[in-house]
């Protein structure tokens, strides 16, 4: 592994400190553009922008046009959504996207739905190019043809498992100036969006920001010490969100809060995987059995299955009283974390047994092989996972929390507890 680039800390607060108060006097002179119409009539618009560029933001990254695979219409206990219009059905454009942490190489439901996203871009005939950061020897140059540059990052202090990077590089400047997008799609919450939404005001490029970890949650959790930080990190959203021409979320709920919050232009990404993947056609007794540590399970035994990242916000640790009540079930946890030593220790002496990260066949036929999908997150702004569970075929226990009521018909598919 490479030597960590990482910035010093006084040239990393004042790119903070200098981001923010050049985005707040960029935005007394360059206000908004709506995308496609979204929010303000045409009259309203004092920023110029091409209809064509607008109305492919909103077509291909709203998920009109390319963003969830296979969608959810077909997919077991998703619930129904109209059926997306073909990949042709508006020109190809040029999209930039600026994203962290690194899908490439994070593993998480949130990396699934970008490179998924990507893999309907290019079969639309975009033109893409990628920003993000990564400090592991030679990361991927490119995804599906689709360049990727690198800005130096570093790892987070409350979450190591994350790189990320406030660009004192300029590298997304010079993506930007070579490949002039129509639209310059965000990820949120980070640090990069502080200084991209500068970049793409300064240029005027209209941005499309997407939302995929609640922060007021994790900052509770991470730094409930801190006072106020639950409404601290609701301000914070809010003050960059403005920034965005379209915010997109991945639930109802979740687009319920924002606008709770006075956030705007704020609408609900397509969600759906892929079919083809997680299918109950990958089940496997080898399978079954691996997950269960090389031990063949009794016959009345219930196998749950826990895949996601392992983090102490994800409460997996509330499974155990779950197993010491239930002495018939056994559960398998795939996944990785910075959580994983204390969650051993914790389901020490159970029927748990934690595979580590699973990839491939491998995953999809993890999730066909389990019996039950447990959920006990409640700050999954949509949970991926539960729809590659209810796609491999069974069911889920959820919490009613965040996204993943959305997910679940009760008694249907699976339940949801408080």
């Amino acid at each position: 592994m490479r030597e960590m680039r990482c910035p010093s800390a006084p040239r990393a607060l004042m790119a903070v400190v200098f981001s923010l108060g050049l985005a707040k006097f960029t935005t007394a002179f360059v206000p908004h553009t709506p995308v496609a119409g979204l929010g303000r009539s045409g009259r309203d618009m004092r920023r110029p922008c091409s209809g064509r560029g607008c109305l492919a933001a909103r077509d291909s990254l709203l998920g009109l046009r390319a963003t969830a695979v296979g969608t959810s219409v077909g997919s077991p206990g998703a619930q129904e959504m109209d059926a997306p219009p073909p990949l042709g059905s508006t020109p190809p454009i040029k999209i930039d996207v600026m994203v962290e942490p690194t899908p490439f190489t994070h593993v998480s439901g949130y990396s699934n739905r970008y490179m998924e996203m990507l893999d309907f871009l290019e079969k639309a005939g975009d033109s893409v190019e990628i920003m993000t950061s990564d400090d592991i020897e030679n990361p991927p140059a490119d995804y599906n043809g689709f360049p990727i540059r690198y800005t130096p990052g570093f790892r987070f202090a409350l979450y190591n498992d994350l790189c990320l990077s406030f660009d004192h590089t300029f590298r997304g400047v010079e993506m930007l100036t070579e490949h002039k997008p129509d639209v310059l799609h965000i990820s949120t919450p980070g640090f990069m969006v502080l200084v991209a939404s500068v970049y793409a005001r300064a240029m005027n490029v209209p941005v499309v920001m997407s939302y995929h970890t609640h922060l007021p949650i994790y900052a509770e959790r991470y730094m409930g010490f801190f006072p106020f930080i639950v409404p601290i990190s609701w301000l914070c959203i809010k003050f960059i969100h403005a920034f965005a021409d379209l915010t997109l979320v991945t639930s109802p709920q979740m687009k319920a809060d924002f606008e709770s919050y006075g956030i705007e232009r704020v609408e609900v990404w397509r969600k759906g995987i892929n079919t083809d993947n997680f299918n109950p056609k990958w089940k496997s007794a080898d399978m079954r059995k691996r997950l269960c540590g090389g031990e063949e399970p009794a016959e009345d035994e219930t196998l749950l299955i826990y895949v996601g990242r392992l983090g102490v916000e994800k409460r997996i640790q509330d499974l155990r009283a779950v197993l010491d009540a239930n002495p018939k079930l056994r559960l398998a946890v795939v996944g990785q974390g910075p959580y994983r030593g204390e969650l051993e220790e914790i389901f020490k002496g159970s029927k748990t047994h934690f595979t580590g990260i699973l990839r491939g066949e491998e995953l999809w036929s993890s999730f066909a092989s389990a019996d039950v999908f447990a959920m006990p997150s409640d700050s999954e702004t949509l949970g991926f996972v539960v729809l590659e569970a209810q796609a491999s075929g069974i069911p889920v226990v959820g919490v009613r929390a965040g996204g993943v009521p959305d997910l679940i018909k009760e008694g249907e598919n699976g339940f949801l507890v408080t």
